[in-house]
């Protein structure tokens, strides 16, 4: 009876908490009372609990109720996203650099920032600038709009600005136009340390009615780096660019593009490269005072007695990708 008594006592403690069905909860709360012979059940200690944070999570009680979860961590709070950069910013910082004259802006830009494209581009230390100018010019006189007949005629090297029968003497004589594209892509090198510097590559697709005025060519125009120094107290460059826009002042009235061609001024008929077109050179720039300076530049020089004494002309049909170091022309007889 004894060792019965434990069983059965062991085995309704045991099931306690799971009454079968049709037994009254008496029934199962009150297990039945030991015999007289059976000693007295010892009485347990009870178990200290640890004493839990008010952030952890509480047992429920009974079986059928679903544990309280943790308490969740806070939502990490977005870090705010810098402001994007004005049009003006982006011109002091990726605007072009070493012109003697503005650059133009990105302000007056037909695309502006659109979408946010330059935005996005100048998150990443890039900008992105298209020149396009256009030229049409004509003779509106009552006057002969081409070379009189009396004159030679015209050969495959005497056409190139020559006065030949049925030639141009000057561009628009007659009917004529020319139209360059010419993107500009810069890079802001203070973002590796050199404060000011700037990485630039440009291309230019020109297509034009009169090789004499501006040969239509795809070529690449400007690969330089420009670097001031000394606080800005001298500005550097070095590559390939365009060094009449550098250092002397071709436009007239600030017109971004001469109305008589890039051949008609007597630097480039000496041979400096003018826009759009480029070649090898190193400039410094001393900065004596805020209204004073001097330039030092050493430059490749253009073909000056190339085949058709233009030497735009000639520069671009012995280069046509514009990075030769040295130039293929050689002097020869010059043409008339």
């Amino acid at each position: 009876m004894r060792w019965q008594a434990r069983i059965c006592q062991g085995l309704l403690i045991a099931f306690a908490g799971v009454a079968p069905t049709g037994v009254h909860a008496a029934e199962v709360a009150s297990p039945p009372q030991p015999s007289v012979d059976a000693p007295a059940p010892t009485a347990v200690k009870p178990i200290k609990q640890k004493k839990r944070s008010s952030t952890s999570s509480t047992i429920a009680k009974g079986f059928d109720a679903a544990p309280i979860p943790a308490t969740a961590p806070p939502p990490s709070v977005a870090k705010p996203s810098a402001p994007a950069m004005s049009l003006d910013q982006m011109n002091a910082t990726l605007g072009y650099k070493g012109w003697n004259i503005p650059f133009p802006s990105f302000s007056d830009t037909l695309t502006q920032d659109v979408g946010g494209f330059r935005s996005a581009l100048a998150e990443e230390g890039f900008g992105l600038l298209f020149v396009s100018p256009e030229i049409m010019q004509a003779n509106m006189l009552d006057t002969p709009r081409q070379v009189p007949s009396t004159y030679p005629v015209c050969t495959s090297i005497t056409r190139i600005g020559g006065i030949c029968a049925g030639n141009q003497a000057y561009f628009g004589q007659s009917f004529g136009n020319t139209y360059t594209l010419k993107p500009y892509l810069t890079y802001d090198l203070g973002r590796i340390g050199l404060t000011g510097g700037q990485l630039a590559f440009a291309a230019n697709v020109t297509t034009s009615t009169n090789d004499a005025y501006l040969p239509t060519a795809n070529r690449i125009t400007n690969l330089s780096w420009y670097q001031p120094l000394f606080d800005g107290k001298v500005e550097a460059k070095v590559g390939w660019f365009a060094a009449s826009d550098e250092v002397i002042g071709t436009y007239v009235g600030g017109n971004f593009s001469s109305p008589f061609g890039p051949s008609a001024s007597i630097p480039a008929e000496l041979g400096l490269a003018t826009e759009p077109f480029a070649a090898p050179a190193v400039r410094l720039k001393w900065n004596i005072s805020n209204s004073f300076y001097n330039q030092f530049l050493v430059q490749r020089s253009n073909p000056v007695n190339g085949p058709t004494g233009n030497p735009i002309y000639d520069e671009i049909h012995s280069d046509g990708v514009g990075l030769r170091f040295d130039s293929p022309s050689r002097e020869r007889e010059r043409y008339f």
